[in-house]
């Protein structure tokens, strides 16, 4: 029961059908995810605002997130590291969704915290840093990539490519649509047929 109940968590963050251009992104993505790879990666998600940087990490998040042990989506890292004790805060809320304990403190002694490691150190984890813009972000909230199991995969979305240049082991910068897409895109607007710039 406890399996089927964290597979029904791991339900879409959004529905990615009608996108135009979304599928050609989301393989290349994957490409550089080498889920098959045993060792944890870092991949950064670049380009410009409003491109489809966050919808394309949730469309590969949601289509791989049933591989995963735990899987984590924090959304708006910038604005709410900026809030009163923003990256405390959201470590928080990063640590207690990892190992799926609610409302998980870490003003807790050294050996508590070390514990705490430890158990993720064996969870392969997928998780979604969406919207940094400081290095410090991610560093306060992941710290290094053997802090998680085998095969872990860690996407983190950013306009800012020298911040990923810091973090990532390979960064996908988000094409803008070809002329194809975008006739597409066009035509799907102009007739009322539901087409979405991804």
């Amino acid at each position: 029961m406890q399996f089927i109940l964290k597979k029904l968590n791991h339900t879409s963050l959004g529905d990615s059908k009608g996108l135009v251009g979304i599928d050609s992104r989301i393989e290349r993505l994957k490409t550089l995810l080498c889920i098959r790879s045993s060792e944890a990666r870092i991949i950064g998600i670049w380009g410009m605002g409003g491109i489809g940087k966050t919808t394309i990490a949730e469309a590969v998040f949601n289509s791989i997130s049933s591989q995963y042990e735990s899987c984590c989506f924090i959304t708006n890292v910038r604005e709410k590291s900026e809030e009163c004790g923003g990256l405390i805060r959201l470590r928080e809320e990063f640590l207690s969704r990892v190992l799926e304990q609610e409302n998980l403190r870490i003003d807790i002694p050294t050996h508590g915290i070390h514990l705490i490691k430890e158990r993720i150190r064996h969870k392969k984890v997928l998780t979604v840093l969406d919207d940094v813009n400081d290095v410090e972000q991610v560093e306060r909230l992941i710290e290094r990539h053997d802090m998680f199991g085998p095969g872990s995969r860690i996407l983190v979305t950013s306009r800012d490519r020298q911040v990923l240049k810091n973090v990532a082991d390979e960064i996908y910068e988000v094409e803008e649509l070809n002329c194809s897409e975008a006739r597409q895109l066009f035509s799907l607007s102009v007739f009322n047929q539901g087409g979405k710039l991804c």
